[in-house]
């Protein structure tokens, strides 16, 4: 697979960005279609397995041990986001409720409405991308239906 930026090939690495930066100078095989420091990069998934696995068997275990456990800190994060996104969307109901109680343009109601809106955007953006079980996307989807339907209700409107 190809991996284009520094993000994508952090991503898949399970690592940060300025990490990987600083492997390119211990040879991590990125590419720049176009010369310079600053220019866009690439990488191929597998010729970096290939660096990685190289690196453990030839006793840099520090890359392997970093890798490692960043990898089993990005499971640990995709674990508990079906968590974060339930507790996000409950908490933007809540604020849906304090909205419709609040008298109609009120700054309490604009400003509830508003939070509630913008937590609803973040987790449908978020959350197409996480890594949830389909029982936890499904609970996902639900309770952003429901937030919608609530967000409606206040005059909200989605295209």
């Amino acid at each position: 697979m190809v991996l284009s930026g520094w993000k994508e090939i952090a991503k898949y690495l399970g690592l940060g960005v300025r990490t990987v930066q600083r492997w390119e100078d211990k040879g991590l095989p990125v590419n720049r279609p176009y010369p310079g420091r600053h220019a866009t990069v690439v990488a191929h998934s597998e010729q970096l397995d290939k660096w990685v696995e190289r690196f453990s068997r030839e006793g840099d275990t520090k890359t392997q041990d970093v890798v490692a456990r960043a990898k089993q800190r990005y499971a640990r994060l995709e674990k508990t986001g079906a968590k974060f996104f339930t507790t996000d969307l409950d908490l933007a109901m809540t604020l849906t409720r304090i909205a419709s109680d609040a008298r109609k343009g009120s700054e309490r109601r604009t400003r509830n409405q508003a939070s509630a809106r913008r937590a609803y955007d973040e987790v449908s953006r978020i959350s197409r991308h996480a890594g949830l079980t389909a029982n936890e996307r499904q609970h996902v989807n639900d309770k952003l239906g429901e937030l919608r339907s609530a967000l409606e209700k206040l005059g909200e409107v989605f295209v």
